[in-house]
């Protein structure tokens, strides 16, 4: 799985027999948390409007809540009818969580005292709840990452922040906490998706050239005025500069886009590829969400299946497209980011101090 069994096992606690064994006192909590998803179709609404009143969305200087109402107000009609199209049944959470369980039984094979937990920004299970119960469970070291493996100031950045807040908000002068930036350019990591994307090509469409097949890898954008600020704009491309290399020499045809919220963000947007590649003459098209979302949501579920897939078939309804599922629970994917923790967690990769 990783480059090396050394590279998974090397930690910095103490030497035993010359053989370097985990033997830290601290128990570690390594907790996945991001704006989090609505998981069921009573959580829609509120989820939504958290946020909307949330520092990640510009207000224009209409107070939070009263801004989340107006927006559910014009909007919501909308937001619920898409997360109606798959019955608001992200699993969002359960996949993650299922992640967490295979990630914790790696990292105790190697002799670590952790335990990972789930808690969302903006829905249950909150981050503070989950951290309270870790301090309760006697976690003195935590590690903040996100489902994300690319970093943004929107998603890791506010994440650190809201678990700094909720340590000086309690008094934990006993705790330390430190945020995990990033593994976008980990090999494991970029050969991992690659060969998802390509088995999922192959399961989807067996015994097609891939000479046939238009690809379409999808990422989350960012207004354009986050591109010079945020480093998330060309981690992604990194990944996907990876993928579409190795795809390419498969003899794939690869597009990328950005899916969007707003006018003025990323460009060239996942619509305008779709639309290009029903107009392309490969008779079968593949989409994949899985560069940013590891984990399936209303991004993928909707705009990958009725979206992207729609666009595509307006243009060529006679064309064949498959939208591939994104890592979820897969336990060898949870198994190489337990493997990524414990090169952060033993000091291999450098993490952020944050409280």
């Amino acid at each position: 799985m990783r480059s090396s069994l050394l590279r998974s096992t090397v930690v910095v606690c103490v030497l035993v027999a010359a053989v370097v064994t985990p033997a830290c006192s601290s128990k570690i909590g390594i907790i996945i948390s991001d704006w989090g998803e609505a998981d069921s179709c009573d959580q829609v609404e509120s989820f939504t409007k958290a946020v909307m009143a949330s520092p990640v969305i510009d207000q224009d200087s209409i107070p939070p809540e009263i801004f989340a109402d107006m927006i559910w107000a014009t909007d919501g009609g909308d937001i619920m009818a898409e997360y109606l199209t798959f019955n608001c049944d992200t699993k969002f959470t359960a996949n993650t969580v299922a992640r967490a369980s295979v990630m914790d039984s790696y990292l105790s094979s190697l002799g670590y005292n952790v335990k990972t937990y789930v808690g969302w920004l903006y829905t249950s299970p909150f981050l503070e709840d989950v951290m309270l119960q870790a301090k309760e469970d006697g976690v003195d070291t935590f590690y903040i990452t996100t489902p994300e493996v690319q970093y943004s100031t929107l998603i890791g950045e506010l994440a650190w922040n809201s678990s700094r807040d909720i340590a000086k908000k309690y008094n934990w002068s006993d705790v330390h906490i430190y945020g995990i930036p990033t593994y976008y350019d980990d090999i494991d990591y970029n050969t991992f998706l690659q060969q998802w994307i390509t088995n999922g090509i192959s399961n989807s469409f067996p015994s097609v050239d891939p000479s046939k097949i238009c690809v379409l890898l999808t990422a989350h954008g960012v207004p354009e005025s986050d591109t010079l600020v945020d480093p998330w704009v060309n981690q992604t491309l990194y990944t996907f500069d990876q993928a579409n290399t190795a795809l390419t020499e498969l003899g794939y045809s690869v597009y990328f886009g950005w899916q969007n919220h707003g006018v003025l963000w990323t460009q060239p947007t996942d619509m305008d590829q779709a639309k290009e590649i029903g107009k392309a003459l490969c008779p079968y098209a593949v989409i994949s969400g899985a560069i940013t979302f590891t984990v399936d949501c209303s991004e993928t579920l909707y705009d990958g299946v009725y979206a992207q897939r729609g666009q595509i078939l307006a243009v060529n309804p006679k064309k064949q497209v498959s939208v591939l599922p994104n890592f979820n629970d897969d336990s060898a994917w949870a198994t190489l980011v337990g493997a990524i923790m414990a090169d952060f967690i033993s000091g291999q990769k450098p993490v952020v101090l944050v409280f």
